[in-house]
């Protein structure tokens, strides 16, 4: 999936660099949606920001989205990773620094930070701690994701006109996650001290490892723009 992102992105910027002028622009203000938040997530949001220039090589602004289980329109709600209380907010400031000001294609990099709220209920399943010695299974959990980090990214802003394009970008960071469940029903802790298990892929399972987790943080977005 990455390579395939990773591919995407390369594909968009050849694209862009082929019809690539060196028109100016004096609209300072962008409102942004991200394409793939909605779809491509296992915890879906709408994510809106607003975007301003200083100058002709500095942007900053900001990220918010959210979404709950009547507003997801992707393969979530039918399927294992969100139930019907499901919610999430989040969070990204971010600062753009214009690698090539005066073409119409403008590539840059940036530094963003961001935080994600996520939040559910789950029935009849079971999540272990981080160093995987007990495993607690549930009737019924009250569940809360809460993950924040910072990235770095590479991107482009397309401009399809005066007025609208779209802002690829790819990037990598660290993110802290911390995955708490309460209010329990009929809770059952095993230990697995006695048994020969392997440690699980952290990043898979956000929903079944309970604890404070650091790990390396992959970003990728499509954002549609307008600009004015």
């Amino acid at each position: 999936m990455k390579n395939f992102l990773l591919g995407l992105l390369l594909s968009i910027g050849f694209i862009a660099n082929m019809s690539a002028q060196s028109d100016e622009f004096d609209k300072l203000n962008y409102v942004t949606l991200d394409i793939l938040s909605p779809i491509a997530s296992y915890a879906p949001r709408y994510e809106i920001g607003y975007y301003r220039h200083l100058d002709d090589q500095w942007i900053v602004g900001a990220e918010v989205g959210y979404g709950n289980y009547a507003t997801t329109i992707n393969f979530a709600a039918d399927g294992k990773w969100i139930e019907k209380d499901y919610k999430s907010f989040s969070i990204a400031p971010e600062i753009k620094y214009i690698l090539n000001p005066a073409r119409k294609t403008r590539k840059f990099i940036s530094a963003e930070l961001f935080y994600i709220y996520h939040s559910d209920k789950f029935s009849n399943r079971s999540y272990t701690n981080t160093n995987f010695t007990t495993t607690s299974s549930y009737d019924r959990a009250d569940y809360q994701r809460d993950k924040f980090g910072l990235n770095f990214n590479y991107g482009m802003i397309i401009n399809f006109s005066n007025s609208v394009g779209l802002i690829p970008k790819i990037g990598a960071g660290v993110k802290v996650r911390n995955v708490q469940f309460s209010n329990a029903e009929n809770l059952n802790v095993t230990n697995l001290n006695d048994y020969q298990v392997s440690t699980p892929h952290f990043n898979s399972r956000h929903l079944e490892v309970e604890g404070v987790i650091t790990r390396f943080n992959f970003n990728f977005e499509i954002q549609f723009f307008y600009k004015f």
